[in-house]
């Protein structure tokens, strides 16, 4: 059984009804003909058996036995060791879906990623422009059991900088007068790793030129 509702049919003209077993414990009523089976939460499957017995007006009897199995109901998550990188990236990087419980079945990617293994996909921040994507995630059980929300794991392409900046001075004598050191001033951006370089010289990793 999947899901968690089922309704029996039985014939109205039995004269008396009684449902049994541990299956009852979720079952609406158990002397009308047809019960309504609901309420079982799971974190495995599990069977719960259960038997009728009828009767007519001709005092002859009967019963029946079976069993409703009822199969958990999967949230997935998402992770990603890093989810922000540069556009130059050409790594593919591995994102993983974890299913709990534990079961067998299908997941659905979003058309962003590389679909690896039922649980495993990658995203090449270098196929992608500059932006934010969103990755999300479905995971249908070998039992017909879906998860009711989709999981979803944010990626970050970053565009590459443009640095600017401006010179204290530009032009300075070699000594004496108007000779002091030019400061390089960073505009943009203003945080991150700088490198320094000129030709036929030297600049300070604090961005001074003498």
């Amino acid at each position: 059984f999947i899901g968690q509702t089922l309704e029996s049919i039985l014939a109205d003209t039995y004269t008396s009804i009684e449902w049994t077993g541990d299956a009852t414990q979720y079952f609406n009523a158990t002397k009308i003909a047809n019960p309504t089976f609901s309420g079982a939460d799971v974190t495995a499957s599990q069977t719960y058996p259960f038997s009728v017995k009828v009767a007519d007006k001709n005092g002859c009897t009967g019963h029946v036995e079976g069993e409703i199995t009822v199969h958990p109901v999967p949230t997935a998550t998402l992770a990603t060791p890093n989810n922000e990188h540069c556009i130059t990236e050409t790594t593919a990087q591995v994102i993983t879906a974890t299913v709990e419980p534990s079961m067998a079945g299908t997941g659905t990617w979003s058309t962003n990623v590389v679909k690896t293994g039922e649980t495993t996909a990658t995203f090449t921040p270098s196929d992608n422009e500059a932006g934010s994507y969103t990755v999300t995630y479905d995971f249908e059980s070998d039992k017909g059991c879906k998860t009711e929300r989709t999981a979803e794991q944010i990626m970050i392409v970053n565009a590459l900088p443009t640095p600017s900046f401006t010179l204290s001075n530009t032009s300075v004598c070699v000594s004496g007068n108007n000779s002091d050191p030019i400061t390089v001033t960073k505009t943009n951006p203003t945080t991150g790793t700088f490198e320094y370089s000129i030709d036929k010289g030297s600049i300070a990793d604090n961005g001074t030129f003498t």
